[in-house]
């Protein structure tokens, strides 16, 4: 049985609220938006717009979420969103716009350089194998 948006969004909020300490408040409305909307919640609408960091051990992730721009290294590789134009993240933008992309990786090392290393043991569990994951072309 597949669970209604409503609940998903409130599990996000969940997490997202005990996780990112940093975050204030994620407001969800009464009616969920769209899935390719979700990305909304996380400013509150009378807030400034903030930025969001995050990493992950697998797969050496690294990103940073900027107003529309997102900066993502993955497997060494270098990936650059503008959100706006492309919710579903498809067109790469690293070479078409080499500044943005310099801005927002020195922003993702200036926050980096504040934050604890990542523990050595700190273990990744895939369900999959690596073939089952995306690999850019």
């Amino acid at each position: 049985m597949r669970q209604p948006l409503s609940s998903t969004i409130a599990i996000i909020t969940m997490v997202v609220t005990i996780g990112c300490g940093a975050l204030r408040t994620i407001h969800v409305p009464a009616t969920p938006p769209p899935p390719e909307q979700l990305s909304q919640l996380w400013v509150d609408p009378g807030d400034t717009p903030r930025d969001l960091f995050w990493r992950m051990k697998h797969r050496g992730q690294r990103a940073v979420r900027s107003g529309a721009w997102k900066y993502l290294l993955q497997d060494g590789h270098e990936f650059l969103f503008d959100l706006a134009h492309d919710p579903r993240e498809r067109a790469n933008l690293a070479a078409r716009a080499p500044a943005m992309l310099t801005a927002l990786r020195e922003r993702y090392d200036a926050w980096s350089a504040t934050m604890p290393p990542m523990p050595g043991d700190a273990a990744v569990h895939l369900v999959h194998g690596p073939g089952d994951l995306a690999t850019p072309t």
